[in-house]
């Protein structure tokens, strides 16, 4: 908000209603300087958005920061500089806006910007060693994992139902000289 003028009348009036001179005076506020975000640091996941906010109190300190992943439809409240966004789709833009409050209740402009979360890595199989006897197969699996960790095998044979099992896995009592197919 800007300086202000203004021009202030006084009067007093005594017991018996007699007025006295009119006296005049001007008195210049101060500029009230509204609080400013001057930067975010974000990082993004799957499921997640986390944001980093830098941001300068003006006349008066920064009292709160308010967080919006819907182009501002709703707000979370927060004391915190710092916020996270859970629970959220994988390579889904998202509008964020972020404001700031001062201790008088003076907000900032919006701070607006599209994230995108990251996209979803399926894990891979690498190389499928194999070492066959006449009555059983040995498996030894070497797998990439893709957003997260390999957590579990499965392995079906001439496709029977998937079994889980670990990076090796071993077929026993099997025919001889036969061929089976291993997924």
């Amino acid at each position: 908000m800007k300086k202000s003028t203004y021009k202030i009348y006084s009067y007093l009036v005594d017991k018996n209603g007699i007025k006295s001179n009119l006296y005049e005076t001007e008195v210049t506020t101060d500029e009230y300087i509204v609080p400013k975000i001057i930067g975010l640091n974000h990082t993004e996941t799957l499921n997640s958005i986390k944001l980093d906010v830098t941001a300068e109190g003006g006349t008066n300190e920064v009292a709160k920061y308010y967080y919006s992943k819907d182009n501002g439809a709703t707000y979370e409240e927060s004391t915190s500089n710092s916020y996270t966004f859970d629970n959220l789709n994988d390579t889904t833009e998202y509008k964020i806006k972020i404001k700031v409050e001062d201790t008088l209740g003076r907000i900032s402009t919006e701070y607006t910007k599209a994230i995108t979360t990251t996209a979803y890595i399926l894990p891979s199989v690498t190389k499928v060693d194999s070492i066959a006897t006449y009555k059983t197969i040995k498996l030894t699996v070497d797998a990439l994992g893709g957003s997260y960790n390999v957590n579990k095998y499965y392995y079906s044979i001439n496709d029977s139902e998937f079994k889980e099992g670990q990076n090796t896995y071993t077929y026993d009592n099997l025919t001889e000289k036969t061929t089976y197919k291993i997924k």
